[in-house]
């Protein structure tokens, strides 16, 4: 997809950093659903809580969840909650930070 460098400017994205991420479940509906792309800003990983990232888990695979910190731990939340949250602590946690690839800013979906 061809974005406008200008218009990711505007978004205060820098247009090398933004990931494209299809979804792939509906672990996110009803705010993403399976078939939607997303960008993912990789200067946004700081992962502030309540707001939706994208992360390469542990099998490889990429999610995307709305995220919760705390001291010691982090909290891995899909929308629907059809789906497991999950939470990780001490090394699980501090190697969690490595796999976040950016904040969720942008989506479409299919009609």
């Amino acid at each position: 997809m061809a974005f406008s460098a200008t218009w990711l400017r505007q978004l205060g994205i820098d247009p090398e950093q933004g990931a494209l991420v299809p979804i792939r479940d509906d672990a996110m509906a009803p705010t993403l659903r399976a078939g939607d792309l997303v960008m993912a800003d990789r200067n946004r990983a700081e992962a502030i809580s309540g707001r939706v990232y994208a992360y390469e888990d542990r099998d490889g695979t990429v999610r995307t969840r709305r995220l919760e910190r705390f001291p010691t731990q982090i909290v891995l939340r899909a929308d629907n909650p059809a789906h497991q949250t999950e939470i990780r602590s001490g090394a699980d946690m501090d190697t969690f930070y490595d796999e976040i690839i950016g904040e969720v800013v942008w989506s479409c979906r299919t009609w």
